[in-house]
């Protein structure tokens, strides 16, 4: 047995799942295309293109040191990343699928256009992810490392990102990473276990983004004395285990499983404690978020199928039982009708705009407020700093001086960052969601309005609205008018940890109140650079500390209007994209109005073969979206199973 076959493998389980959900798609693609449904075809086509390309992402974290690059190649089971006794990672490395061994990378938009990425070859890799200077900043965003690796080619793509206590540039990266990511390892070192900015990450980084399934990795257990391991173990499960809902904590040899991997020894593979942790990696990524995964289009099919049986074919069948006069009447005085709506569609949306304009001024300002009293308390915090290390063995006053200032600084961003999710949780989540949820109310009502609205129009070009749900043997999908809407313009499949929620949209304040995550990293609470400014001659470690204080609180005042509007912006991020999927879906509302009525006329205008040919396409239709939904309805039994 090779140490590929250790794992169980339920990523091929969810590719069939994908491949049935993708032949639903191609059958509605072609049901919608015959019936010259333009609109939905383009949707059901953007759908199919998301489902395909959705591998799961798998983000590892870590702090200089902690062996983040190593674990990432013994995961992936070649040497693919390099790995340094100093920080090596100044980009977002994505490892992925790729027939042969290269790399692409991905230039920084510049000041003279966006520069087209460049292929390298994969032994020149090293050469431009490395970290040569804090205060360099690479030329590239984001690399993409292709590789023929089996677990990538199993859909999982391995982010490698710069450290958690990198500077603020890259830290800030790795956060924007954080909302897009199915699951994260947070990797730790045996000899330094759980030190307070690794916990601090975890409590105001990645909880707050939504990850609380963390898979905490302790590496280098190897290293540990035989004789104290157990309580290494034992001291590391009681401090990290409580911080995922997973409740365990993997301790492995990352270089051993590595090296076992490439000597294809499966027996030393097993000591290396790494069958467990890729155990519970695919389990959680093939079960949890894969069900979550194939949840979301699975339920927008529903919307789709319900649009078609319960609405567009039985409208169609009753148009086409009108004269050529009569329905060309119908389709001028729906004509007013229908421009009113396109009003009323500007108006909700222009309604929408005023609200969130007003709440995210409104968080602008509660964001000014915090920051203003967390500046004021800076200095004292800095009183209150105890040095936990033995600075008088560092060497000269100046040295003894800079390491107190940097541990100072570190201090504060710890104190300010700890301030700072408290306040996110006691007052920022408070207030978007009472906020959020009376928007969302209001806008599911003018929604309903709306639609309600839309569907007088097709009633009136119909000539009747007879209950056809029993005469078709379909009843339909119950959803509210935004959810309606939202899944028409796609918000179904907004992706990040959260994507459970949002695919479900159980109600107004569950569709619009998903505020956006709220994280600023410590680089960029606290800049520790201007800390430099204290490093003088001064005597005594109190004036070191007072001089800190000081100088953080004025940098933070100089900063407050700005990190306020960064609050500002994160918090409406999903309302604004949840605002985008709704125009979308009100414009596609209509659309189908206008598609519909102008398909039949084609067919009546035609003569009697177009109308027969239309009650052709109607016929096979039917058939064609009863195996659909049998792929659709039987997928979802068997992940309401799981």
């Amino acid at each position: 047995m090779s140490t590929a076959d250790i794992a169980l493998n339920g990523y091929r389980d969810v590719q069939h799942r994908r491949d049935r959900v993708v032949e639903a798609i191609d059958i509605l693609v072609k049901v919608t295309g015959s019936l010259q449904m333009r609109e939905r075809v383009e949707g059901l086509e953007v759908l199919r293109e998301r489902v395909c390309s959705d591998a799961f992402k798998v983000i590892v974290l870590g702090e200089f040191k902690r062996g983040k690059s190593i674990m990432i190649n013994a995961l992936l089971g070649e040497k693919v990343l390099p790995s340094h006794s100093k920080p090596t990672t100044a980009t977002i490395n994505e490892v992925k699928w790729g027939e042969r061994p290269y790399a692409v990378l991905h230039p920084r938009p510049a000041s003279g256009g966006r520069q087209e990425p460049r292929e390298i070859p994969i032994e020149q890799l090293g050469d431009h992810v490395r970290v040569v200077d804090d205060s360099e900043i690479n030329p590239y965003e984001r690399v993409e490392v292709f590789y023929p690796l089996a677990l990538c080619r199993d859909g999982v793509v391995i982010i490698d990102s710069p450290g958690l206590n990198d500077v603020a540039t890259r830290e800030q990266v790795t956060i924007s990473y954080l909302q897009d990511v199915d699951a994260v390892l947070m990797v730790f070192a045996a000899d330094m276990l759980g030190s307070m900015s690794e916990i601090a990450a975890i409590d105001e980084m990645l909880i707050p983004l939504g990850h609380d399934h963390i898979f905490l990795v302790v590496n280098r257990i190897n290293l540990i004395d035989p004789e104290e391991r157990d309580e290494v173990i034992e001291h590391g499960t009681l401090r990290l285990a409580s911080k995922s809902k997973l409740n365990d904590v993997f301790f492995v040899d990352a270089k051993g499983a590595l090296q076992a991997r490439m000597a294809k020894d499966a027996q030393a593979f097993l000591a290396t404690g790494f069958p467990e942790l890729e155990r519970a990696l695919e389990r959680f990524l093939t079960h949890d978020r894969g069900k979550l995964k194939m949840l979301a289009p699975a339920t927008e099919l529903l919307h789709v199928l319900d649009e078609l049986k319960v609405r567009e074919i039985p409208d169609r069948e009753a148009m086409l039982t009108q004269t050529l006069g009569e329905l060309e009447q119908r389709a001028h005085d729906a004509q007013e009708p229908l421009d009113g709506l396109d009003d009323k569609r500007d108006l909700i949306l222009a309604q929408l705009d005023s609200s969130l304009d007003v709440l995210s001024l409104d968080v602008a300002s509660a964001a000014r407020v915090f920051f203003e009293e967390a500046a004021v308390q800076l200095p004292e915090w800095a009183k209150e700093f105890q040095s936990e290390k033995e600075l008088k063995f560092l060497g000269s006053n100046r040295d003894i001086k800079e390491a107190l200032g940097q541990e100072v600084s570190e201090d504060l961003a710890r104190r300010l960052g700890s301030a700072f999710a408290q306040w996110r949780q006691e007052t920022l989540r408070p207030m978007l969601e009472e906020r959020l949820g009376a928007i969302a109310n209001a806008t599911d009502a003018a929604v309903k309005d709306f639609l309600a609205q839309a569907d007088l129009v097709r009633v009136e070009v119909v000539g009747s609205d007879e209950q056809r749900e029993e005469s078709f043997g379909f009843r339909h999908v119950d959803h509210t008018a935004l959810e309606r809407v939202l899944a028409t313009g796609g918000a179904l499949s907004l992706s990040g940890p959260s994507a459970g929620a949002k695919m479900s949209l159980g109600g107004p304040s569950m569709a619009m109140g998903m505020a956006g995550a709220v994280v600023l990293s410590h680089g960029v609470l606290l800049i520790p650079a201007a800390l430099a400014r204290i490093f003088g001659m001064d005597k005594a470690k109190r004036k070191v500390q007072q001089k800190a204080g000081k100088t953080a609180a004025s940098e933070l005042r100089e900063l407050v209007a700005e990190r306020s509007d960064e609050v500002s912006n994160a918090a409406l991020a999903q309302p604004r994209a949840l605002r985008e999927k709704l125009a979308g879906g009100l414009e596609s509302e209509l659309r189908r109005v206008h598609e519909q009525i102008d398909s039949v006329l084609a067919a009546k205008r035609s003569g009697e073969d177009g109308v027969a040919e239309q009650r052709g396409r109607l016929a096979q239709a039917r058939g064609e979206i009863d195996q659909a939904q049998k792929l659709v309805t039987d997928l979802l039994f068997e992940l309401a199973a799981m």
